[in-house]
């Protein structure tokens, strides 16, 4: 596989193409693809002061007069998908919550002034009560399917794009053979969890301890579902990831893995899930998709991919 690594959003961002794929292709796509993520990377995780994001979050600055200023199109598109996930009351982005995080600078970034997997505090009003649009934290996965997007109109039809161990997967429009990915188990150090099959489409996973301090359920704080792990399969990284986020924010396994199958038989996003007993549940449409540690297989090929 011809492979292209970057540091940016906060996460290890790789890019892995066919050998077959010529290298100059491989090269302008995935030029294009980082020069993408950079570029959100400098609107929205590290506005610059007069940047759209920043005067949004300073209250300065209201979704119509957007157009004109720095990233002001890609806050468009951000604020779209909070708006969207803020609706059906998914409190897995913290765009819209009051909660802030800790340890983090006034401009949202760590206290060694990186950021964190793409995602940033809130800021509320004065009073401290009104929380101000902030889209930084649902910025990775969401500029991660924007460059797969890049990748596939520049000549990789087939590719895995994996940010941070969230994984956006192409191959030909879904004509091309499946891909292979293979989750860690949570609970057994190196252990493997599940084999999925996929060929078109997103991989992301949520996990206990990653999302300790960022996962808020609707009303009552941090969220303390019972999950050790939750991982979303669909056709959108972005939704998948916040939809593996708003799971652990329920407050109960049950009340999660009820979650996880209403929101499977209503969309196209299925969910494997981990409690911290070891027990496993993987909604009705990963049938036939994936195959657990254990199972007889028809054929050998983490979070990686084959």
């Amino acid at each position: 596989m011809r492979t292209a690594r970057e540091g940016v959003l906060g996460a290890r961002i790789s890019i892995a193409a066919p050998d077959a794929v010529d290298f100059g292709t491989f090269h302008r796509a995935t030029g294009a693809a980082f020069a993408l993520l950079h570029r959100v990377e400098e609107a929205i995780c590290a506005p610059r002061q007069g940047s759209s994001v920043r005067l949004i979050c300073e209250g300065l600055l209201g979704a119509a007069d957007l157009d004109g200023h720095l990233g002001g199109r890609e806050n468009h598109e951000a604020r779209e998908l909070c708006e969207t996930l803020r609706a059906v009351g998914e409190r897995a982005s913290a765009a819209w919550d009051g909660g802030g995080r800790a340890g983090r600078g006034e401009d949202g970034r760590g206290q060694d002034g990186r950021g964190q997997n793409g995602r940033g505090r809130v800021h509320t009003g004065q009073d401290g009560g009104v929380p101000r649009f902030d889209p930084r934290e649902a910025v990775k996965c969401w500029a991660a399917e924007r460059a797969s997007a890049l990748l596939a109109a520049r000549g990789l039809p087939r590719h895995v794009l994996n940010a941070g161990g969230d994984l956006r997967l192409r191959s030909d429009a879904g004509a091309g053979a499946a891909w292979r990915v293979r989750l860690a188990h949570p609970l057994v150090t190196g252990g493997l969890l599940a084999t999925l099959e996929i060929r078109e489409g997103a991989v992301a996973t949520c996990q206990a301890a990653e999302r300790a301090a960022s996962v808020r359920a609707p009303a009552t704080g941090p969220g303390a579902s019972g999950l050790t792990q939750v991982t979303v399969t669909g056709p959108d990284l972005a939704r998948a990831d916040l939809h593996a986020a708003a799971a652990m924010a329920q407050p109960t396994t049950a009340r999660a893995r009820a979650w996880l199958d209403r929101l499977a038989a209503a969309t196209p996003y299925q969910a494997l899930s981990v409690d911290t007993r070891g027990r496993i549940h993987a909604t009705s449409g990963l049938a036939g998709l994936i195959r657990l540690e254990g199972e007889p297989a028809a054929g050998e090929s983490g979070q990686g991919t084959g």
